[in-house]
């Protein structure tokens, strides 16, 4: 495996599912990845959770699931305050 290629059966975490974050968790979910979600609200998760993807309590959740973690937030300052959670 190359640095640009994914295991195809990792899992993923994708915290924050925003317009970004929702999309790439759609794209994993499409290709067969084991997908987990986190977003500060949790709703807006629920499209995800309803195509496949598992729902974290919290970001530590998320990662611990996963192999491959995707931080999609607005700015410097959110990562910094998931990343402490």
């Amino acid at each position: 495996m190359t640095d640009s290629e994914i295991d195809p059966a990792a899992a993923v975490a994708v915290l924050g599912v925003g317009a970004l974050g929702g999309a790439l968790a759609r794209a994993f979910l499409k290709v067969g990845h084991a997908t987990t979600v986190w977003n500060r609200t949790a709703a807006r998760a629920d499209a995800l959770v309803d195509l496949g993807a598992t729902r974290a309590s919290t970001p530590a959740d998320a990662v611990d699931a996963a192999s491959l973690v995707v931080l999609s937030v607005s700015t410097d300052e959110d990562a910094r305050a998931v990343s402490r959670r």
